[in-house]
């Protein structure tokens, strides 16, 4: 039994048992956690609105050998975007943001996954366009898993595919193809939007909102990723069928 003191940014809340509070959160240095805390549904508790998704906050919490769930003792916020949260697109992007953090978190300390829920925080905060800032998201989530790496060339022959005359497919195992090496499954993938996806993989998020985009290219875009995100989960996405419900989109 130990008493563990950590930064973290909280992923997911959820009621359990009595007034109590099920949180799924992510460490600088202990990586993904999953703990309770304890009367967090009370009016006065303690921890207040510390278990907002993408809240930071400084947490103590008791570990125990034989116990999956840790004990959260203490929680301190350090920053939120709550107060961001004005428009109905941020409610969406929150629920389908962390859903995609459960899904491709890192096991184990990883810094570089813990700057990324960083960077996540601070695109909310620059006000970077939230469709503009989902497909950035995907796009390094699967990068940070190693689904995907250089898109520059055909991942089965390593022909160079950047050359604008270039006809490409990408693949759901999250690779492009050239018009040679493609199969049936793959999707064909146009000059503008191959552009952008390869910008997305590279750009740093203090750049992303001088990225020059459109709805429909990213509506695209997320089409293509989706089918991805799918491959790899294996397993429907709870967002995209409350998505589609709302929107009367049966694609």
């Amino acid at each position: 039994m130990r008493v563990i003191k950590d930064k973290a940014i909280i992923i997911e809340s959820s009621n359990i048992q009595r007034a109590d509070k099920l949180i799924i959160f992510y460490t600088m240095n202990h990586g993904l956690v999953k703990g309770v805390a304890e009367a967090a549904r009370r009016m006065k508790s303690k921890y207040g609105s510390c278990f907002e998704p993408l809240t930071s906050v400084e947490i103590s919490y008791l570990q125990k050998e034989d116990r999956e769930l840790v004990t959260i003792q203490e929680a301190v916020v350090i920053s939120s975007v709550s107060q961001y949260g004005k428009k109905p697109e941020y409610y969406f992007f929150i629920f389908y943001s962390t859903e995609l953090m459960k899904e491709f978190a890192v096991a184990g300390k990883n810094i570089r996954f813990y700057k990324l829920l960083e960077a996540i925080q601070a695109g909310i905060k620059r006000d970077v366009a939230l469709s503009l800032l989902a497909r950035w998201t995907e796009i390094q989530f699967l990068h940070e898993h190693g689904i995907i790496a250089d898109w520059k060339n055909c991942a089965v022959c390593k022909k160079e595919i950047m050359n604008g005359n270039e006809v490409r497919f990408f693949s759901p195992e999250g690779v492009f193809k050239c018009n040679d090496c493609y199969q049936i499954k793959d999707i064909q993938v146009k000059q503008e939007a191959f552009l952008l996806m390869n910008k997305l993989l590279y750009v740093k998020i203090e750049q992303l909102e001088t990225l020059a985009v459109n709805d429909r290219l990213l509506k695209r875009i997320g089409s293509i990723l989706k089918v991805t995100i799918q491959h790899h989960v294996e397993k429907p996405l709870r967002f995209y069928e409350f998505y589609r419900q709302i929107n009367n989109d049966n694609r």
